[in-house]
């Protein structure tokens, strides 16, 4: 007897013949797919799960004359077809215009979680899934995804703000016509760069019938680009054309086969164009070897160094000469040519068009955000069974995946309601109007009773789904009218369940409570974004981040995304000198720093060590900021920050001095197709690291073998090194010099209060930022330092290792790597010694 399949990996294949198949459709009997899934019977819970992961792979399951179909009886001869969730659409070739006011609130409500947040800063929301356009041929009935966006003959899409005139005005200067050119548009998150780069490709190059090949790694960057072509389609910007054909390409899209050379537009993800597949082969024959005239944009160029985006790069540089190539990004980088690698190569012309995040705040077109944080002393994860802990880490955490008993428990968690309302009504007229992204649905109703308890006007919004009580759905109307409300002021408080991530306009928003955790660190900018638009935008000078801190004892293997670190690494450029950037960055390194310590308390054995060492020494020298390429279309990117501190910072510059070397050596063979080195032999290429160039190094403070792997899958990836930012100013928050104050001037009682109160909220020394606004732990800390002055002799640092010695001519025989294999004794001591 067969051993029974999984359900992901049998959906897979179920999926992939689908989209292999003439028809579209795959037909299987229901007593076959329980038996191929080792189901003696179809619960509430194998129903549920099934369902999820058709939603996950962008299928439909049903059975002919049923709306469900799990009500189908079991039966040999029933049939259930499987089909791709476009099929449910009208296959025939449609043409879509750019939406009409009317319109624009239905799609509010069809948003889904996975939308992306770039266009803060455009009020017409995205594109209803229900007015996708896409083209089907009579030999292939299976939908495409062409999408036919016609011209809007009157009215103009809304005005650009200056920064993004000025960068069009530039790029149209610069980009030439007839010559090979690769350069850099960059601005900050919510700037609205793709926007500016879609109405300049608009204006400079469609119009006059160039064509578009436009590549990101994430399925939401897809959409949101499509997105942007149909918002701007107006015969004020594309003059005398009819309509713009797009097509788009992904394994949740279309496939390559389907493009035609007709196609103005290609928005396809770097993975199903990867030159060696099927797929690239016949995007080169279908529409790129008929194209003269190509501008390539590559969405988060910043990825642009990884092998799959050079590959594709040079072969489209095979087809269309002069490549002209412009990437878009929001983390600033230097690309100077003095400096190797992959990424001044690939764009020797630098920046095209700059402006930071700085500018933007300053100009009042984004507005400044607050960020605070609040414990709630609950844990989400004790109400919850292993196998829904299970599908919570599967779906990255999407809280209205759980089944309906496990939704009630944690929504309607009083404890955790009263801390989240009490902490509004404590601080109404600072908060004012504020938008609370709740749980789930459970979650949403239970606070919107509370709130209503303290006579706070309050609504709630919730996308596509029953609600609380399974009783009836929540209407587009009803969430229209919310909206409308909270915009004329009526309602002060929108809770919100999945409607307002992206695309909704809500200018007088002044704060953001985020009540539900998140591993996606796009759905966290999403959150962020609907409070990010300045008074330019129609909205305010300050807008208030407050995040709700459960209980997290799900481990280290769940790390939360935490909104401060987010926006900083996401928009901040420290090469810039600037006041405000130094204040960025130290948040960025006390974010972490006070993580990794955290952590550091529930792993290390001897806490004694941790008392002993100076404060300085516990804060870092700088770090190393990587982000990591989404291993597919389907997966997130991933974003960690490395902490070096004195004990380590010569091995680490060691380490990385060696690193290509390391690599060539040791790399006998790898996987072409992937951007990623295969996880053993990174952890094995971690190991040797580690016993070359750590040996003896401290780890208190210190780093995880975690951290040398991110490095070494960092350089395979990008092809160099990651820069070292470094906390210039890092002396300044050492709480020892101001326990040595206390001691110097025998501070004692009411002085000693005083003198710690005022220090505490000294303006030059930004104390609160330092500590995360955690005034406890600052005067913990300078207690802790002054016990170390007042009584040296309990804190003494362990005795050095003894010195050994030979003679110099010997050793300057050997290399590094010999020179460690042969007398370690001498390395380890320049360890202790660094």
């Amino acid at each position: 007897m067969s051993k029974p399949a999984s359900l992901s990996s049998l959906l897979e294949i179920l999926r992939q013949q689908v989209l292999d198949s003439r028809t579209g459709l795959k037909r299987i009997r229901k007593q076959t797919l329980m038996k191929k899934l080792g189901y003696a019977r179809l619960t509430a819970k194998r129903k549920d799960d099934i369902d999820t992961e058709l939603e996950r792979l962008g299928l439909v399951l049903r059975a002919p004359g049923l709306t469900n179909w799990s009500d189908a009886k079991d039966s040999k001869n029933l049939t259930l077809e499987l089909a791709t969730s476009s099929q449910e659409l009208p296959s025939d070739l449609e043409t879509v215009s750019p939406l009409s006011q009317s319109e624009s609130f239905h799609s509010e409500f069809t948003t889904s979680w996975s939308d992306s947040s770039e266009s803060f800063l455009e009020s017409a929301p995205s594109t209803p899934k229900r007015n996708s356009t896409q083209a089907t041929s009579p030999k292939q009935k299976a939908r495409t995804n062409t999408r036919i966006v016609s011209v809007q003959t009157t009215g103009s899409p809304p005005r650009l703000f200056n920064h993004q005139q000025t960068a069009i005005k530039t790029l149209q200067k610069v980009v030439p016509e007839d010559q090979p050119y690769a350069g850099l548009l960059v601005i900050p998150t919510g700037g609205g760069k793709t926007r500016t780069a879609v109405e300049w490709l608009l204006r400079s190059h469609i119009r006059h019938g160039g064509r578009v090949i436009w590549i990101a790694h994430r399925t939401e960057l897809l959409n949101q680009a499509f997105d942007a072509f149909q918002r701007n389609a107006y015969t004020t910007i594309v003059g005398d054309r009819d309509s713009i054909r797009c097509h788009l390409i992904s394994g949740m899209h279309d496939q390559p086969v389907n493009l035609s050379p007709d196609d103005d537009v290609v928005i396809a993800s770097v993975h199903s164009l990867r030159p060696e597949s099927v797929g690239g082969k016949q995007f080169v024959k279908k529409w790129l070897s008929h194209q003269s005239n190509v501008i390539l944009v590559i969405d988060e160029a910043h990825h642009t160094p990884a092998r799959s985006y050079r590959l594709l790069i040079e072969l489209i540089r095979e087809h269309a000469k002069p490549l002209r190539l412009l990437g878009l990004t929001a983390t600033p980088f230097r690309t100077a040519k003095r400096e190797q690698g992959h990424l001044a190569k690939l764009f020797p012309n630098d920046i095209s068009y700059k402006v930071n995040l700085r500018e933007l705040i300053r100009k009042g077109i984004l507005s400044e955000p607050i960020f605070s944080s609040l414990s709630t002393n609950v844990s989400l994860k004790s109400g919850l069974s292993l196998s829904e802990q299970a599908k919570l880490e599967r779906y990255q955490f999407d809280w209205n995946r759980l089944d309906a008993r496990s939704k009630t428990t944690i929504g309607e968690n009083r404890v955790r309601n009263r801390r989240i309302v009490d902490e509004y009504c404590q601080n109404e007229n600072k908060y004012k109007q504020t938008i609370v992204f709740a749980l789930n649905v459970p979650n949403a109703i239970a606070l919107h009773s509370l709130f209503q308890e303290k006579k706070i006007s309050a609504e709630y919004v919730i996308g596509n789904i029953s609600d609380w009580k399974g009783t009836r759905s929540i209407s587009p109307q009803h969430n229209q009218e919310a909206i409308q409300k909270f915009k004329d002021g009526e309602v002060k408080v929108l809770i919100n369940v999945g409607v307002l991530t992206e695309g909704t306009d809500l200018p007088s928003t002044q704060t953001v409570f985020l009540a539900r955790p998140t591993t996606s660190r796009t759905l966290m900018m999403q959150m962020i974004g609907r409070g990010l638009r300045g008074p330019k935008a129609g909205g305010t000078p300050h807008t208030h981040i407050v995040s709700f801190l459960d209980d997290n004892d799900w481990g280290d293997q769940v790390v939360w995304v935490n909104p401060e670190q987010l926006f900083i690494e996401e928009n901040v450029d420290f090469n810039d000198k600037a006041a405000e950037t130094k204040k960025r960055l130290v948040r960025l390194i006390s974010i972490d720093m006070f993580q990794q310590f955290a952590l550091m308390l529930d792993e290390v054995a001897d806490k004694e060590a941790l008392a002993q060492l100076p404060f300085l020494e516990r804060i870092p020298l700088g770090i190393y900021s990587l982000s990591l390429i989404p291993r597919s279309a389907e997966s997130v990117e991933r974003h960690t920050d490395i902490l070096v501190y004195s004990s380590n910072r010569d091995a680490f510059q060691h380490f990385l001095d060696e690193l290509p070397r390391l690599l060539t050596a040791h790399i006998v063979s790898e996987d072409k197709n992937s951007d990623w080195l295969d996880d053993q032999i990174a952890y094995e290429l971690a190991d040797i690291a580690e016993e070359q160039f750590f040996v003896g190094v401290d780890k208190i403070p210190g780093y995880r073998r975690e951290d040398l792997v991110d490095l070494i899958q960092y350089y395979h990836i990008y092809g160099q090194v990651s820069e070292f930012i470094e906390l210039s100013e890092r002396k300044n928050y050492d709480v020892d010099r101001v326990a040595q104050e206390i001691f110097d001037h025998s501070l004692g009682g009411a002085e000693k209060v005083k003198f710690l109160k005022n220090t505490w909220n000294e303006g030059e020394k930004p104390w609160r930022a330092f500590f995360n606004f955690d005034e406890k732990t600052f005067l913990n800390e300078v207690n802790a330092g002054l016990q170390r002055i007042e009584n040296p002799e309990l804190f003494a640092a362990p005795s050095q290792v003894s010195q050994v010695s030979y003679p110099q001519e010997s050793l300057e025989k050997f290399t590094l790597g010999e020179l460690r294999e042969t007398h370690r004794e001498v390395v380890t001591i320049c360890y202790f010694k660094g």
